[in-house]
């Protein structure tokens, strides 16, 4: 981040350099804040912050929308702790009851029916928290989570090596011309089956 101050430094220390002065500190002083001012100005004017300013990843917009939709999704997996309700026009509350307390966001009303039938409308009132006590009770939380336990069963040695053989074979069939070619005369043969079948009836 390119600093300000020392390029106004710079800048004064130059002028008074080509005129023959040496930079005094009262006029360095009143030189900078008036320089530093001037850049501020000149900056905000020149880059006006819009939604669609960008970091050189995401824009405003976007890094909203994901804060959104992230928050909407840790609600869904905890319904009976979360909650919503109308507030300012087409700005729905979303709120969560965590183990360090209320965290509530505005979301767009464009996001209402990700959530409007699956947690409750209502919810408790607001605890007066900040924008900083969220971002603290928000890690405080994640730092007290617990890995919820696997529910997927592993599968054995056996049905693991018996499952990436039938893929292996399956994956060779699709992509080679020889096991396309397999394919099809399964499939002849298939057919062929199914007629004889019929036939002996």
């Amino acid at each position: 981040m390119t600093d300000w101050n020392m390029v106004a430094k710079e800048i004064v220390d130059e002028w008074c350099t080509s005129i023959g002065l040496t930079p005094s500190t009262m006029l360095w002083g009143k030189l900078s804040i008036a320089l530093s001012q001037a850049f501020d100005e000149g900056r905000r004017a020149a880059l006006p912050v819009t939604g669609e300013t960008s970091d050189g990843y995401h824009t405003f917009n976007e890094l909203y929308d994901h804060r959104c939709l992230l928050f909407i999704n840790l609600c869904l997996c905890q319904p009976t702790k979360a909650y919503w309700r109308p507030h300012y026009e087409e700005w729905p509350l979303i709120g969560l009851e965590t183990t360090a307390g209320q965290v509530t966001y505005h979301v767009p009303e464009k996001y209402l029916p990700l959530f409007k039938d699956k947690i409750n409308e209502g919810g408790p009132e607001w605890d007066g928290h900040t924008a900083s006590q969220v971002v603290d009770r928000l890690r405080n939380t994640a730092d007290n989570l617990k890995p919820a336990p696997c529910s997927i069963t592993p599968l054995s040695e056996e049905d693991f090596a018996k499952a990436f053989n039938d893929w292996t074979i399956k994956k060779q069939k699709e992509t080679t011309p020889l096991g396309k070619w397999q394919i099809f005369l399964d499939g002849m043969e298939a057919g062929f089956r199914a007629a004889e079948r019929r036939l002996l009836r």
